[in-house]
């Protein structure tokens, strides 16, 4: 069997940064690195002399796979205005399927709103995409993860874990998180993306 490449095993992950998303934003990135495949996103990047917006590009670019959860809409507390940065990145995620020449034309994209057909109120130009709701709740988005991406494997590759067995290994990682935080001097309230990437690799590893 041909070795995939970096390209057909990184994921671009798009999704809100606020502190009350961590909970789903690290049972995406677990789910990803249990998948076998390589989360990437504009948060792993350190590089102040370069320019957001090409850092993102440049991530798209080197993703076949995107999942982009365009559920936060709510209005900022401080400048009373919404925050468009997700719905953004996901048009540039479409734009490189749609536009862009050989092997950009093989992105798959998966779409998440907190509820089912929410968005339509707000980006009602992707109206007829499959977009799919997780309420919240990280199990469903666990869940929905896992079938999209072993729906995309080829007949000769096994499936992919079960669901109910990913989520008992994220479960069982989250509650010994504080403790190997501890042993770091991390505070696992404030972890680094980088920092949570490097221990659930490693932790997944283990658990091999």
């Amino acid at each position: 069997m041909a070795k995939r490449s970096d390209f057909e095993t990184s994921i671009f992950i798009n999704c809100p940064v606020d502190g009350n998303y961590i909970p789903l934003l690290r049972s995406i990135v677990f789910t990803v690195l249990a998948c076998g495949l390589s989360p990437r996103s504009a948060l792993q990047e350190r590089d102040s002399a370069a320019v957001r917006l090409d850092k993102i590009k440049k991530l798209i670019a080197h993703c076949q796979l995107g999942i982009h959860d365009i559920s936060l809409t709510t209005l900022d507390h401080g400048s009373a205005l919404p925050r468009f940065n997700m719905p953004f990145e996901l048009g540039l995620d479409m734009g490189a399927r749609e536009y862009g020449t050989g092997h950009l034309k093989s992105k798959v994209i998966l779409i998440f709103d907190s509820e089912q057909y929410r968005y339509q109120q707000f980006l009602s130009d992707i109206a007829g995409q499959d977009i799919s709701a997780h309420h919240n709740d990280a199990w469903i988005m666990m869940n929905k993860i896992r079938d999209w991406l072993n729906s995309l494997r080829t007949p000769q590759t096994p499936p992919l874990s079960a669901p109910t067995v990913l989520y008992e290994k994220f479960q069982d990682f989250q509650r010994r998180l504080p403790a190997i935080c501890t042993m770091t001097g991390l505070d696992e309230r404030n972890l680094d993306f980088n920092d949570y990437l490097y221990f659930a690799t490693e932790w997944i590893a283990l658990d091999a």
